[in-house]
């Protein structure tokens, strides 16, 4: 539900490569388009040992921008229970 994806290119490239049809036919929605995949393709996407290292390697990429806090959150943390 992070839209940190959007400004990530190696993040919507994945998503394209997982299922560039899903992924137009979803208008670009991640969670709608990940929802499409058929139980096939995602074991296709699991047995794919490159695709999975450069997914782990996005999520990696995620999990540090979410640790780091955001400038926004940094601008504002005089707010009471600002997240």
């Amino acid at each position: 539900m992070n839209l940190w994806w959007t400004w990530n290119p190696e993040a919507q490239s994945l998503f394209r490569e997982i299922d560039e049809n899903a992924w137009d036919e979803s208008e670009h929605n991640p969670v709608m388009m990940l929802g499409r995949l058929s139980d096939d393709r995602v074991a296709e996407v699991a047995s794919d040992d490159s695709l999975v290292s450069r997914i782990n390697a996005v999520i990696e990429e995620l999990d540090s921008y979410v640790l780091a806090g955001s400038p926004f959150a940094a601008a504002h943390s005089d707010v009471p229970d600002f997240r």
